[in-house]
């Protein structure tokens, strides 16, 4: 009869297993999908004030970097100067290695946007990757990954 694992034993091999991977510094990389939250805050340039009522057309893309699909959406900014939009089912990868944090890369060239608000110098197709943006993270109760991207206009002469 084969005498069972002890205990110890099964704890030294998964320590062992443990350290081989942490000095070997082995990387999973793992394509996901999730929803992702984009929130747009759009202000002044001079004076960091929101700006309500400014119009966003987000041109999306078909694939990655790929080509505009006719598909727009418009969104107006509150009074604080934000608008959302919600994407379904967005890909984004996940990075892991041991005793590391997990990296998310959400891949920012999906669309095009245009910005437009009275009294200031419209944008015509800025990428989001070129937009200062802050990861906020994914949100399980909403089961939504946000990421907020702030949006300068310069006032008009």
């Amino acid at each position: 009869m084969k005498k069972p694992w002890s205990p110890a034993l099964l704890v030294a091999a998964v320590v062992a297993g443990l350290a081989v991977l942490a000095v070997r510094q082995e990387k999973l990389y793992a394509l996901c999908l999730t929803n992702i939250e984009h929130q747009f805050s759009v202000y002044d340039s001079a004076t960091d004030a929101p700006i309500s009522g400014a119009l966003l057309t987000v041109h999306l893309y078909d694939h990655f970097g790929g080509t505009p699909n006719d598909t727009s959406v418009q969104l107006v900014t509150n009074d604080e100067g934000r608008a959302n939009l919600l994407r379904k089912d967005c890909t984004y990868e996940e990075v892991s290695a041991p005793f590391r944090k997990t990296v998310v890369i959400i891949f920012m060239r999906w669309g095009e946007i245009d910005v437009e608000a009275s009294g200031h110098q419209s944008l015509c197709g800025v990428c989001p990757a070129d937009l200062s943006r802050v990861d906020k993270g994914f949100f399980r109760q909403e089961h939504v990954h946000r990421v907020e991207y702030k949006i300068p206009l310069v006032r008009q002469n």
